[in-house]
């Protein structure tokens, strides 16, 4: 990977090769690449280290495990594919509780042409507001139990 990239780790199985840990976050660091990984609900099961890695992987790099099903990759990979820009903000993930409303700062400057969040967790959903507090209507690119992705066009600049 190039440095400062996004990387997708897409799978249906547990890592095999977990024990190449510190080898795997000693690249990542070095290159400063953001690793997400997309596994089906098959393979969630945090009892088993292959699953644990994926979690320490991605965390470690400001990444993301989504648990899906496998019908929703492509869904994914194509609203991802067209929200990809060369300017990403990483905020780091944080895990909520079910149920828990969660709210994020994002400062943004007349430079960004579009701002685009994604959650995942049971029943996962987002809503966007202006600097002035008023709600903006949000252009959902995924929409799916374990998993929302929304996008505001032209967003007004300051703290949002």
């Amino acid at each position: 990977a190039l440095p400062k990239s996004i990387a997708f780790i897409i799978t249906d199985a547990y890592a095999k090769d977990f024990h190449k840990e510190e080898q795997v976050l000693k690249e990542i660091k070095a290159k400063q690449v953001t690793v997400n990984v997309l596994i089906t609900e098959k393979c969630k099961n945090d009892n088993i280290e292959g699953y644990k890695v994926y979690e320490r992987i991605t965390k470690a790099s400001g990444g993301q495990v989504f648990d899906m099903n496998k019908n929703d990759i492509s869904k994914v990979l194509e609203a991802l594919k067209g929200s990809l820009k060369t300017t990403i903000i990483d905020y780091p993930p944080t895990n909520y509780k079910p149920n828990e409303v969660a709210n994020t700062t994002v400062i943004v400057d007349a430079s960004m042409s579009e701002i685009c969040a994604i959650v995942s967790g049971e029943k996962a959903s987002l809503k966007g507001y202006d600097p002035s507090s008023k709600e903006v209507t949000l252009i959902m690119k995924i929409t799916m139990d374990k998993m929302s992705m929304g996008c505001v066009e032209d967003p007004i600049t300051g703290k949002i």
